[in-house]
């Protein structure tokens, strides 16, 4: 059986391809999430700030 690996430029070669990949990937999941998460915590943050100022009215 004669089995043909590949040399040292392809596999780099793959690696930047699937970095490439995986970053994309990760920033279509990531992105999102710390949107929500940023939004939430400045809503809070702000909401927090009133309270404490004394600008909402009861």
């Amino acid at each position: 059986m004669n089995t043909n690996y590949a040399g040292f430029w392809q596999r780099f070669l793959a690696l930047i391809i699937d970095s490439i990949i995986i970053g994309i990937v990760r920033t279509i999941i990531v992105i999102p999430v710390l949107a929500a998460i940023g939004l939430n915590f400045a809503s809070e943050f702000q909401n927090s700030e009133l309270v404490e100022s004394g600008d909402i009215l009861n």
